[in-house]
């Protein structure tokens, strides 16, 4: 098994990065589609575990 490792750094406060995924309107108007919920809840919960 290979193990892959990616970085990305992205020019933003962590807030903002945490708001753009969570908050609906924010997330739609990045991505230019709907809302999907199950992504926000699967990053929230690798976001709590990251920072938590």
């Amino acid at each position: 098994m290979k193990i892959i490792k990616q970085t990305v750094y992205i020019d933003a406060k962590p807030e903002e990065v945490y708001e753009a995924y969570t908050d609906a309107k924010k997330h739609g108007e990045i991505t230019g589609g709907k809302d999907n919920k199950e992504l926000r809840l699967k990053f929230a919960e690798l976001w709590e575990g990251a920072v938590g």
